[in-house]
């Protein structure tokens, strides 16, 4: 794959003009129609778009996932104001696994924060995400320090069918069987165990372990702690719980009975700390 140049896909003026107002408007009908406009045009449009946001360079896609369009949208990440309770007590030397990196917001957020010796583990299983998230790593030079792995995590090895019930929110793809029900498009995907990924990568601690597999939680995280040695136990994991009623497991409940607190959470997400 040839490395994407930044700035090939400009964000047309008219947006540019609309978005400040949705923004800066001078009253509330001006701005509720420009953002509205604004939505409008995200959803539909077909094209990417080049983006700085935080000071980190991103190719977005709005019309096919979510987090795209909330980003084009607010001119911000999602997950923000996160950033300190995840980032601030990473070590220079830490080790950082994302399972679930989609096109690389939170990876290049942790990259962007610590910029210093972080090793950043992106595990990307769905082929059309990997290619955005390696694009955007290689328009920010963060290959030294973000390492793509093409796999999905799951209970054992070996390949499963990768459900995409969306097309307008590729976020959503899911290994979990209640994927078949509406899939659009699915995806033979590779699975791996993540003590096998963490062993073949070589890693010895995991400072900081993020994951959001829509309703797959549970199956990846339960063997590795079941398996795994406490030494290779993330000191804390940020999970999104949206799809907990998913899970054969109460992935969080196992995490608090074997050492685990909670340290933040919100309707979305949690971040827990190993005691």
């Amino acid at each position: 794959m040839s490395k994407a140049v930044f700035g090939q896909e400009r964000v047309p003026t008219w947006f540019s003009y609309l978005f400040n107002l949705a923004r800066e408007g001078k009253s509330a009908p001006i701005r509720f129609c420009s953002r509205k406009v604004c939505s409008r045009y995200l959803k539909l449009s077909r094209r990417s778009f080049d983006v700085v946001i935080d000071g980190i360079k991103f190719r977005l896609s709005p019309k096919n996932n979510l987090h795209d369009r909330i980003m084009m949208r607010d001119g911000k990440i999602p997950e923000d104001s996160w950033f300190d309770d995840l980032f601030g007590p990473l070590p220079d030397n830490g080790v950082f696994v994302d399972i679930g990196a989609n096109i690389g917001v939170i990876s290049l957020s942790a990259w962007s924060k610590a910029r210093s010796k972080l090793r950043i583990l992106a595990i990307e299983p769905h082929p059309k995400m990997r290619e955005r998230l390696l694009n955007n790593i290689s328009m920010n030079d963060a290959g030294e320090t973000i390492t793509v792995v093409p796999y999905a995590v799951g209970e054992q090895e070996g390949s499963m069918t990768l459900y995409q019930p969306s097309g307008t929110n590729l976020g959503v793809t899911t290994l979990h069987g209640d994927g078949a029900k509406n899939a659009r498009v699915t995806f033979d995907v590779s699975v791996r165990k993540l003590t096998d990924i963490i062993d073949e990568n070589g890693i010895s601690n995991i400072d900081l372990l993020k994951i959001d597999i829509e309703g797959y939680e549970d199956r990846a995280l339960i063997p590795f702690f079941e398996n795994a040695q406490k030494s290779l136990w993330p000191l804390r994991v940020f999970i999104e719980h949206d799809s907990r009623a998913r899970w054969d497991v109460d992935v969080i409940d196992h995490m608090t009975s074997i050492g685990y607190r909670v340290l933040k959470e919100d309707q979305h997400n949690m971040l827990l700390s190993l005691n």
